[in-house]
């Protein structure tokens, strides 16, 4: 953060590289892997009916990153309630809708992964361009996005990681990563979706199991123009690898956003 422009230097566990490889700009064997560039995105944001990012939000959020990435911690886990038995980021996304209309079921995907995509996109330009604090385009889905490791059926609820070049987001600044995804959720305004993001401390472990929706959400409110109360919570699980839990309970479904503690993580080593 100290040099803008000068290009990522995270790094990224061998074991996600499957996960990595997904993204057709990031191809096997190619030393960039680490350092995805700055996106061009699929609209600007006034086009997609987006609230501007509030400057306040926005450093306090680059804050979170700095303190994040001075010192990555490469949160990445192999649960083996994981049918495919590879390793994904510390970071798992879970969404329920309560419908089963497809329209519905569609909207609120595509709105969460829109906001996974923009989100890495602003970080991106966080990290190389030091002057900028608005929302950025979303990075293309050949890039990166939300990928799918369970679902069930009846009320549609699945389980994701992220894939392509948010993988070094997910695993070195995950609480900056959600942190700005709640934020793209919120100022999506034109969106058929409500309710509000709670925050918590997340003390789960790989072997519990997948993150549990609709269990208790975290006690404080985080929002735009709601940020300055957690962001002391932030900035501790950021330099000590604590767990959060970011949950969006809406009468329509809920939203889950689960960043397990570091120090719990467990990956058997190949």
């Amino acid at each position: 953060m100290d040099e803008p422009g000068k290009g990522l230097e995270l790094a990224l566990p061998g074991q996600l590289a499957w996960l990595a490889h997904k993204g057709l700009a990031v191809a096997p064997g190619r030393p960039e892997l680490g350092r995805p560039p700055v996106t061009r995105g699929v609209a600007p944001a006034y086009a997609r009916g987006l609230m501007d990012l509030d400057p306040t939000d926005a450093a306090r959020v680059r804050r979170i990153l700095r303190t994040e990435i001075r010192e990555p911690k490469s949160r990445y886990m192999r649960p083996r309630w994981l049918e495919s038995g590879e390793a994904v980021p510390g970071l798992l996304v879970s969404l329920r809708h309560t419908g089963q209309d497809a329209h519905g079921i569609a909207a609120r995907t595509r709105e969460l992964d829109m906001a996974f995509r923009r989100a890495a996109a602003t970080l991106e330009n966080y990290y190389l361009r030091e002057q900028d604090t608005g929302w950025a385009h979303p990075m293309r889905p050949e890039r990166g996005g939300l990928w799918v490791v369970d679902s069930r059926r009846g009320s549609y609820e699945l389980l994701a990681t992220v894939y392509g070049a948010l993988v070094i987001w997910a695993t070195s600044a995950p609480v900056s990563l959600a942190s700005l995804v709640s934020l793209a959720w919120d100022s999506a305004v034109a969106t058929t979706r409500v309710g509000r993001w709670a925050v918590g401390q997340f003390y789960g472990t790989p072997e519990d199991g997948p993150p549990q929706l609709g269990s208790a959400p975290g006690d404080t409110e985080w929002g735009v123009k709601q940020t300055i109360a957690l962001e002391p919570v932030m900035l501790a699980a950021a330099e000590a690898g604590n767990g959060l839990e970011f949950v969006n309970n809406s009468t329509t479904g809920e939203v889950r956003l689960t960043i397990y503690p570091n120090k719990e993580l467990t990956v058997e080593d190949d």
